[in-house]
């Protein structure tokens, strides 16, 4: 039994010897029970989280902070939302890839930690300067979001070659997901959207996707065309199209709901193709 002990002890200690004690009280920041600094929430216009980390001789070296971005496509219709920290001597930043990170003082403070960043000694610039050298500003979820955008962008102008005034079909289809809020707990429906002279002659020319949100009572319609790009949303209450984003209105008596899908879809799609859109 005590081999076991005198073992297991072996094969802990350089865990529990390389490990730091992390301690927040009243903003002061305590490794291994000795003050490093300060972290602190200050107010920055157009910022909502913003935490900044000075050192004992109040020189500011860190700021944590939350990210919230405006789709290329979207607009403010969906957020790209991240965080990031400011290494102010270096004048670079930190793309935070975990996901299940927050802005808490102690939850920043146990990633510079982590990270051998920061000890009792002060900064650690060479593993600061090698984390910089190997992580990107803005994390690598985000940066993919980006790419998806700019190939959605590339092919947003793009309409199928047809007579524009032949009649419109719309037809569910499967259920897909669009990601607009991958996030959100929700029901999606698909759409296919046809034009041609009748049902055996016509031409794919676009997609409607609904989302449901279960956290949301207000549904949301997005219509791409046949290449995906989407093109146009509405929210049940208002319409855009999108890249750019430009608000467009239906008489009220005349606007058609989420609540009869394939009308909504049908009057939204007459407008976007009448506008050359699609």
């Amino acid at each position: 039994m005590k081999k076991i002990i005198i073992i297991t002890i072996i094969i802990l200690f350089p865990f529990i010897s390389n490990s730091q004690s992390v301690k927040v009280k009243k903003g002061n920041i305590l490794l291994d029970g000795q003050k490093f600094g300060s972290i602190e929430k200050i107010k920055v216009k157009g910022a909502n989280n913003y935490l900044q980390i000075k050192d004992n001789n109040q020189n500011v070296i860190f700021n944590a902070k939350l990210i919230v971005e405006d789709s290329k496509i979207y607009g403010n219709k969906k957020k790209h939302v991240y965080f990031m920290i400011d290494c102010v001597k270096e004048k670079d930043t930190i793309g935070i890839e975990n996901l299940g990170f927050y802005l808490g003082q102690k939850k920043v403070v146990k990633y510079l930690v982590k990270n051998k960043l920061i000890n009792t000694e002060g900064v650690n610039n060479s593993k600061l300067n090698t984390l910089l050298a190997n992580t990107t500003s803005k994390p690598s979820f985000v940066l993919d979001d980006f790419k998806i955008e700019d190939e959605l962008i590339k092919n947003i102008n793009f309409k199928v070659n047809r007579d524009t005034n032949n009649p419109v079909f719309v037809e569910k289809t499967i259920n897909a997901k669009l990601k607009l809020k991958p996030k959100t707990s929700s029901t999606h429906l698909k759409y296919e959207i046809l034009q041609g002279e009748d049902k055996t002659n016509r031409a794919l020319i676009g997609y409607a996707f609904i989302e449901y949100s279960i956290s949301s009572s207000r549904p949301y319609l997005v219509i791409t065309n046949s290449k995906g790009s989407p093109i146009a949303y509405f929210d049940n209450i208002n319409h855009y199209t999108l890249y750019p984003q430009e608000q467009f209105k239906f008489e009220l008596l005349k606007m058609k709901r989420l609540d009869t899908p394939v009308e909504a879809i049908y009057q939204i799609t007459q407008y976007l193709i009448e506008k050359e859109k699609l």
